[in-house]
């Protein structure tokens, strides 16, 4: 009997995975605790502009911004080939860990039934709860002061 016999038949070279793709959610915390929350991944501010463009784009609630826009705001000084390299660079890395981005040749985006903000859910709500008022006494994003660009501290 021969035991380490595969069982299992060897893909076609030319043969390609199955992408099945689960929605995933994206929480963004901005009261207390400043994170985002992939599934069962948490992105911080020091995660620089990973953070950055997760933040900048869940913030859109689904409206598509340029690829261009994107570059000019994290990577102004960088060179158009450098700054649109970097950009697919971090589209690539946040798809890696469940970010459901959408994307085209010129635009990103993250449709807005994916988020949940929990200012935006404070505000929904017609009597929020006392632990959430003391959250809201600390500020939104407490903490958060970001180094990115001159750029994205205008727009944050």
């Amino acid at each position: 009997m021969m035991c380490d016999v595969v069982v299992t038949r060897p893909r076609h070279p030319n043969a390609k995975r199955a992408s099945i793709r689960v929605k995933t959610r994206v929480t963004v915390r901005t009261l207390g605790t400043v994170a985002i929350d992939i599934g069962g991944r948490q992105i911080g501010p020091s995660s620089g502009r990973l953070f950055a463009l997760l933040l900048y784009l869940t913030s859109r609630r689904g409206h598509a911004i340029s690829r261009r826009v994107v570059q000019e705001v994290l990577f102004p000084e960088s060179s158009d080939a450098q700054g649109a390299h970097s950009v697919r660079q971090l589209v690539y890395r946040l798809r890696q860990i469940g970010a459901p981005i959408e994307a085209d040749a010129d635009q990103l985006s993250v449709p807005v039934d994916q988020v949940s903000v929990d200012w935006w859910d404070l505000l929904a709500n017609e009597a929020p709860e006392k632990a959430d008022l003391e959250r809201l006494c600390h500020g939104v994003y407490p903490g958060y002061d970001p180094d990115i660009s001159e750029g994205y501290r205008e727009w944050f």
